[in-house]
């Protein structure tokens, strides 16, 4: 699907409907990937936190039908109390199909940015889970 030849543009207030990544956001936001902040706003310059990045990526699975082999027993991480309840669930997925890994001392860093490395390594943890 050609998203940027879709013509849509995103409804946030705080994106500019004329900006490159405007029709991206609008088909993230259809397919129920991105869901935006408070008062219709998106904050496309805010950096991403690791259990937003969780989400995102288990939504995206879930649009595309991807179903993940567990490969791990599921883990508490040492900071499990703070990974949002909006968050956990997607996290533990990432986990158990060994996806997301923790950092040190066995600590997921919920709040921590995630960046665009770790994001890499996500795409690269899904082929190898799916064989693709």
């Amino acid at each position: 699907e050609d998203v940027s030849a879709s013509g849509s543009k995103s409804t946030f207030d705080d994106v500019p409907r004329d900006s490159y990544y405007s029709a991206y956001i609008a088909w993230a936001a259809k397919n129920d990937i991105v869901y935006g902040m408070d008062d219709n706003l998106f904050d496309p310059d805010r950096a991403i936190s690791r259990e937003e990045m969780a989400v995102i990526f288990s939504r995206y699975m879930d649009y595309k039908d991807i179903d993940l082999d567990y490969i791990y027993e599921a883990i508490d991480f040492a900071d499990n109390g703070k990974i949002a309840s909006w968050a956990k669930t997607e996290v533990r997925k990432m986990q158990r199909a060994g996806i997301i890994k923790g950092k040190d001392n066995n600590r997921f860093d919920p709040q921590g940015t995630g960046t665009r490395a770790e994001f890499a390594a996500l795409i690269r943890r899904l082929i190898d889970n799916q064989d693709l």
